[in-house]
């Protein structure tokens, strides 16, 4: 991948590890997760990437939410998609960033804090 293509995807890695920390304090404010990016009161200023409404996990045994970053113009922009999940476990929190496999594709973080990203890998 291109060193531009990497640094376009700085955009994403920045905003979702925000989203996260927003969606962890709003759990500990409200006793889940937000499930609109309305309710995180933060401001999206994404050029490279659209960010999704929050996803709530609903098939897990502990609370999570998946947060999306969609490339605009992936394949012009040498750019990959990638979601976060956030998930907490009435200790602690988890978060875990996937990044999809090429510009074009999709990144899926799992139902479950120690699950594998799907169709997607780990950003570390």
């Amino acid at each position: 991948m291109a060193v531009v293509g990497k640094a376009k995807e700085a955009e994403a890695k920045q905003m979702l590890s925000s989203l996260g920390q927003t969606q962890q304090a709003y759990y500990l404010e409200n006793a889940k997760f937000a499930d609109k990016l309305e309710n995180l009161d933060i401001v999206f200023s994404g050029y490279y990437y659209n960010y999704e409404e929050p996803v709530i996990i609903t098939n897990s045994p502990y609370p999570g939410v998946k947060q999306g970053a969609i490339a605009v113009n992936s394949l012009e922009n040498n750019t990959r998609e990638y979601q976060l999940g956030v998930y907490y476990n009435s200790k602690s929190f988890l978060l875990v960033l996937c990044q999809s496999l090429s510009p074009n594709q999709n990144a899926q973080a799992p139902n479950i804090s120690d699950g594998e990203c799907i169709n997607s890998t780990k950003v570390q």
